[in-house]
């Protein structure tokens, strides 16, 4: 189980996350939903240890997520984490590496291929398009399907075909055992995907529920309303 009790870090302008709890089954996919400054990359960036908490702690099957090897894990930021001047192979090279994981040749090119990256595997990362870079880092993201995957607006700049090799990526984390969280202000995306949401305002948690029959957008509605 993943169990994230009384997380804590706020910043002197009052922004961040204030004493979140939540309880998740392996195998599920949690949607962290909000408006922007609610909190969520706070939470997103302490799962993954770019932030480290004021107070509380992650526990994933009784570890500290910070304890967690590093091939167990898997993060994508919602800012450019890439390197520049590697090229597509190289980054995701550097990922195996850094990662100490042990990834088929097969696996690779699956990842390009279902992401229309194959023919650009030896392109340097900064003459791609911001939605060539973003398959890029999920490809680093979801290298050997992690047990902790935490995904930051994966959706941003990504065209349709991309969108629905996601899809398919994130079932077969959840249906490997692990644990994944998400952020999308695309709503309809979440629907038949998410299994938990979480709904954040001003970085506290206002509702969390299973979604599996409810509509994400209505639920969203009746919480935020429309500005």
């Amino acid at each position: 189980m993943l169990i994230v009790r009384n997380l804590k870090k706020v910043y002197s302008n009052s922004r961040g996350l204030y004493e979140l709890n939540v309880q998740l089954e392996p195998g599920t996919i949690t949607a962290v939903i909000g408006p922007n400054g609610a909190g969520k990359s706070t939470f997103f960036n302490m799962m993954n240890g770019l932030v480290l908490p004021q107070s509380g702690e992650c526990l994933l099957d009784g570890t500290n997520i910070y304890a967690l090897p590093l091939d167990q894990t898997g993060f994508l930021p919602e800012a450019n984490f890439l390197i520049d001047n590697f090229s597509v192979m190289q980054m995701i090279e550097y990922f195996v590496q850094m990662k100490s994981i042990s990834v088929a040749k097969d696996r690779i090119h699956f990842l390009l291929d279902g992401f229309s990256m194959r023919d650009y595997q030896n392109e340097v990362i900064k003459r791609l398009s911001q939605g060539m870079r973003k398959r890029v880092a999920i490809i680093c993201a979801i290298l050997n399907v992690p047990k902790l995957l935490v995904l930051d607006e994966p959706l941003n700049a990504l065209d349709i075909q991309s969108v629905v090799f996601l899809k398919k990526l994130l079932q077969e984390a959840k249906n490997k055992g692990s644990y994944i969280l998400l952020s999308s202000h695309v709503l309809d995306f979440l629907d038949g995907l998410a299994d938990n949401v979480v709904f954040l305002r001003d970085g506290k948690p206002v509702v969390q529920c299973s979604c599996t029959d409810v509509k994400i957008e209505e639920l969203y509605l009746n919480i935020y309303g429309v500005t």
